[in-house]
């Protein structure tokens, strides 16, 4: 049978599925459940990074976050992620701005980190000129990794939020900076409030169906996934990502081929009727239906806020002794080739589904 484990490590707006040996439900007054509402009108806040002289390269304002940017704080396994994106398009040009901490081993009783993985870039073009730069807290010196010295707080809130502050060196480079040694020659500080969008949990080698697993998951019988990831999100639902990458044969070929992501769909087909956006062979007519499929192919399919994918990619391979990618946060949900066959089922999904599928091209 299964229970639900609250979970200190993962306290957040979602909990987690385990093994037990009874049905009761774990509660806890200060634990948030995945129906809670973040209370995005708390969030934002400011990045400014600077050189080691003192001149400023950038002042960027984070501002508040919504349930569309699907961006913000997830906790994935030990490790707590954050995130912010923004790009924008105009006549002639373009402008982007992203930034990334990873904090390991991250654990709710505890607020200060150093040894934390930052990275922030930023650039634009004009039409005429391209400005960019680029900083991270890692530096590789003879093949070896000279971190800087950053640290970074990271608080847990109410309403589903977090605080988080970054501040230390970095080792920058862009179209009006350069390094000639491995001194840091950038300084960065961070301070926003961001939503808690969600809390996974990696398993490798799942060889058989899993209590995590919504209802009706298309699945290959007889095969072993790579990775599930397991997920819970305010925004997205519970549901599982699967990647296969299958076995080659000894006449090179490999047991998984466009059968067996026929099969898969037609299982997805008979959950949720057909898919609201497909490419696969399908769409073929004429001598083209004829020779045949031998592209990748994909079906999305939306129902009752439960939202499926399965993709197939014929040349996504591994290499012998190579260690196969593995689904990792909701930035893995924007991946329809990243493994031979995947398939992403979530359950309670309120995020617009048409946007949340045409924001990943």
């Amino acid at each position: 049978m299964n229970f639900w484990l609250l979970a200190s490590l993962f306290l957040g707006s979602m909990m987690l599925t385990a093994c037990g040996d009874d049905d009761n439900d774990g509660s806890s007054s200060d634990t948030p459940t995945p129906s809670e509402k973040v209370d995005f009108s708390k969030t934002g806040g400011s990045i400014s990074v600077n050189k080691k002289d003192g001149s400023q390269i950038s002042t960027i304002t984070v501002p508040k976050y919504s349930a569309e940017d699907l961006s913000g704080v997830e906790i994935i396994d030990n490790d707590l992620c954050f995130s912010y994106n923004q790009s924008e398009d105009f006549e002639g040009g373009y402008s982007y701005c992203g930034c990334y901490l990873t904090v390991q081993n991250y654990s709710e009783s505890k607020t200060s980190y150093t040894n934390v993985i930052f990275n922030i870039s930023e650039g634009s073009y004009d039409g005429t000129s391209n400005k960019y730069y680029q900083g991270n807290t890692v530096y590789s010196v003879d093949g070896q990794p000279k971190p800087s010295n950053i640290t970074a707080t990271v608080k847990k809130l109410k309403d589903g939020i977090y605080e988080i502050s970054v501040e230390g060196d970095l080792y920058m480079t862009g179209s009006d900076i350069s390094m000639t040694n491995a001194t840091a020659n950038a300084t960065v500080k961070l301070k926003v409030v961001a939503p808690l969008i969600a809390v996974s949990k990696l398993h490798k080698n799942v060889s058989s169906k899993q209590s995590y697993f919504p209802a009706g998951t298309p699945w290959l019988n007889g095969k072993t996934v790579a990775g599930a990831l397991e997920m819970k999100s305010s925004l997205l639902g519970s549901g599982v990502l699967l990647w296969y990458y299958g076995v080659r044969q000894s006449d090179g070929s490999y047991d998984l081929n466009y059968a067996q992501y026929e099969d898969l769909k037609a299982q997805a087909v008979k959950l949720m009727g057909q898919p609201f956006e497909c490419y696969d062979a399908t769409i073929l007519e004429g001598e083209d239906k004829q020779r045949g499929w031998n592209d990748m192919s994909y079906a999305y399919f939306y129902k009752d806020k439960k939202f499926v994918m399965v993709s197939y990619c014929p040349w996504r391979d591994t290499y012998e002794g190579e260690e196969p990618g593995m689904p990792y946060g909701i930035e893995a949900l924007h991946e329809n080739h990243a493994a031979r066959i995947q398939v992403h089922i979530l359950d309670g999904m309120t995020v617009d589904y048409n946007q949340f599928v045409f924001s990943m091209r």
